[in-house]
């Protein structure tokens, strides 16, 4: 059993449990959304109806979630090189080869509309 459905499974216990539960919640993770999505059905909750959620990134696990999960995309491949040149340019060896790499960037995400944070579940 996967601690990332477990963790899911227990924020969903927890939110649920709370006086005034959230109307939404933004996952850091994306992978604990099966769990939640486990728990909402286990409390007849439904995602996308009775709370908005939204996944960090796309992923493969959460590509079957009914409903759809909402995520955002970015270039993983992209982000990992430019992260490999920016350590480059602080090293005394490379630093004349990466000098013009900025060391802050900011990373565009792509917002991958799914059914999970629509509040009307078609």
């Amino acid at each position: 059993r996967s601690f990332r459905r477990v963790g899911g499974v227990c924020l969903g216990g927890r939110l649920f449990g709370l006086e005034e539960p959230p109307a939404a919640v933004l996952l850091s993770y994306e992978l604990v959304a099966g769990g939640l999505y486990k728990r909402l059905y286990e409390s007849g909750k439904i995602p996308g109806r009775d709370i908005a959620i939204i996944g960090f990134r796309e992923s493969l696990q959460t590509g079957a979630l009914v409903p759809h999960l909402t995520c955002f995309s970015a270039k993983l491949k992209d982000i990992g090189v430019a992260l490999a040149e920016t350590l480059l340019s602080q090293m005394a060896a490379f630093s004349d080869q990466y000098s013009n790499r900025p060391k802050q960037t900011i990373w565009p995400m792509t917002l991958l509309e799914g059914e999970s944070d629509s509040m009307t579940v078609r």
